[in-house]
C-alpha cells in the first residue's frame, strides 16, 4: 500500500498576449520552460527547504504589435517570488548555453537591454532588464495580482515601449524570468506517493508525477478562457515554438512519459554555475528537454507529463527511523520482562502445589511402615495367595477368629470363671 501527496496538482498554467493598437505589426512568440526540481516530496538541502523554481523566457519578434504579456500560475505568489535573469546573460557562457548556439551578452548602452550577438557581431536578440524597486521589479513594468484562486503576472505596455526603444530593425525582444515557488505550491507540476511502510525503513522510494499543462481548457480556471483569442481572431498572437526542460537530480530515474523528449543530457556545472543552485549542480543534475513545433502550426496548448522515481535518504530519515526502532525495542522488550514474569510466577505456583504433593506422598508410606505385621494384615489383610487352603475366612477374604467356646480360660485359684 500507499499513500498519495497532491496539492493543486493538475491545473494548467495559461499565456495570452493582448495587442496593440499597431496593426501594421505582425506579433509572434516563442515559449520556454524550465522547470527546476530541487525539493524532491518535502526534501532539505543544507538544512533548508529546497524550493522548486519555474524559469519563463518569453522571445518576441514585432513586439510593437504587443500591449502586454499575460501569465496565469494556480498558485498565490507575490512580486518578491519573481527575480529577472537578465544580468546574467553578460558574458558568452550562459547565452551559449541557454540558447545552443555560439553567442555573446553586452549590457546595452542605458542598461535597459542586454544586447545577444553572434560572434560574427549579428544581432541575435536583446533581452529586457527590468528597473527594480526595493528589492524587487517595479511595478511600472511588472504587476502581480492574486486573481482567479491564483496569480496573474503582467509584463505591461511601459516594459514593452522601453525595449523596443533599443531594438535594431527586425530585432527579436526577450524577457528572463524565474519564478520560485511557495512552500505549499510545488503540487501544481508534482504528486507524490510514497510506501506506507515508509517509517520502517532508513530509506524509502518515492513516485512522484509531474504534470505540466499550458492553456489546456478542461484544466483550466473558469474565469481564464474570456482572456484567450481565437485562431480566427485578428488579435490573436501565435506561438511558433515552445520549448519545456525538466531538471531533476541525477540519482532520479525517469520511468516513463506521455510523449517522447526531444533530448536529454548531464547539466554542465561550469556552464550553469551562475544560473542555478552549485550545491545542487554539484551532485549532479539532469535535463530532459520537450520540444513542440507543431509543423509551422500555431501552438494551441501544451503538455508534458513523466512518472519518476526517487530513492530519499537523509539524517531526518534515518533519525526518524532509528527513534521508532528504539520505541519499538522498548515496548517488546517490556513485553517480554511482563511474560517472562507471568510465566515465572505460573511455575512457582505450580512447583509449590508439587511441593505439598510429594510431602504428603512420603508421609503416607511412613505411617504404614510403623505398624507390626499382624496389624499390616488386619488394616489390609493378607493376600489370598498367602494363607492356607484350610484357614476360616470370612466373607471379605479376612481370617476368621477362633471359637470363643471351644476357648479354654483359666482363672487364678483353679475355677472357672
Amino acid at each position: 500500500m500507499a499513500e498519495a501527496t497532491v496539492s493543486g496538482q493538475g491545473k494548467s498554467l495559461a499565456m495570452w498576449f493582448p495587442r496593440s493598437a499597431n496593426r501594421d505589426a505582425q506579433p509572434s512568440v516563442e515559449l520556454h520552460f524550465n522547470l527546476w526540481r530541487m525539493g524532491h516530496h518535502g526534501q532539505k538541502s543544507d538544512g533548508i527547504l529546497a524550493r522548486d523554481m519555474l524559469d519563463v523566457g518569453i522571445m518576441v519578434k514585432d513586439p510593437n504589435g504587443l500591449d502586454s504579456i499575460c501569465l496565469y500560475l494556480p498558485t498565490k505568489i507575490d512580486a518578491s517570488n519573481i527575480e529577472d535573469l537578465s544580468l546574467r546573460f553578460v558574458g558568452h557562457v550562459l547565452p551559449t548555453g541557454v540558447f545552443n548556439e555560439s553567442l555573446t551578452g553586452s549590457s546595452g548602452h542605458d542598461g535597459s537591454l542586454v544586447k545577444i550577438h553572434r560572434l560574427s557581431g549579428e544581432p541575435y536578440c536583446s533581452i529586457f532588464n527590468f528597473p527594480t524597486s526595493n528589492g524587487s521589479i517595479s511595478s511600472s513594468y511588472i504587476v502581480v495580482k492574486q486573481d482567479l484562486d491564483g496569480s496573474v503576472i503582467t509584463i505591461g505596455l511601459e516594459a514593452l515601449k522601453l525595449g523596443c526603444s533599443g531594438l535594431a530593425a527586425g530585432e527579436n525582444l526577450y524577457f528572463r524570468l524565474r519564478i520560485a515557488m511557495p512552500e505549499n505550491s510545488s503540487g501544481i507540476f508534482f504528486s507524490s506517493t510514497s510506501p506506507s511502510n515508509k517509517w520502517l525503513t532508513s530509506s524509502i522510494d518515492v513516485v512522484e508525477h509531474m504534470d505540466f499543462r499550458l492553456n489546456q481548457n478542461r484544466t483550466l480556471n473558469p474565469g481564464i478562457p474570456q482572456y484567450l483569442v481565437d485562431q480566427d481572431s485578428p488579435n490573436y498572437v501565435p506561438v511558433k515554438r515552445l520549448d519545456f526542460l525538466l531538471v531533476v537530480g541525477v540519482a532520479v530515474d525517469l520511468v516513463i512519459g506521455h510523449r517522447d523528449f526531444h533530448k536529454c543530457r548531464l547539466l554542465e556545472t561550469d556552464l550553469w554555475k551562475s544560473y542555478a543552485s552549485e550545491a545542487h549542480l554539484k551532485k549532479g543534475m539532469v535535463i530532459y528537454h520537450w520540444k513542440e513545433m507543431n509543423g509551422g502550426k500555431p501552438i494551441k496548448d501544451f503538455n508534458a507529463f513523466v512518472k519518476l522515481r526517487v530513492k530519499l535518504s537523509g539524517w531526518q530519515i534515518i533519525k526518524s527511523y532509528l527513534i521508532i526502532a528504539l520505541i519499538f525495542g522498548a515496548i517488546c522488550g517490556a513485553s517480554g520482562n511482563l511474560v517472562y514474569d507471568l510465566i515465572k510466577s505460573a511455575l512457582k505456583a505450580d512447583g509449590h502445589e508439587l511441593s505439598q504433593s510429594a510431602a504428603r506422598c512420603h508421609d503416607a508410606p511412613g505411617a504404614m511402615g510403623s505398624l507390626s505385621a499382624s496389624e499390616l494384615d488386619r488394616k489390609v489383610g493378607a493376600p489370598p495367595q498367602a494363607r492356607k487352603s484350610n484357614e476360616p475366612t470370612t466373607k471379605d477374604g479376612r481370617l476368621e477368629p477362633p471359637n470363643s467356646g471351644n476357648m479354654m480360660t483359666t482363672t487364678v485359684g483353679g475355677g472357672a470363671q
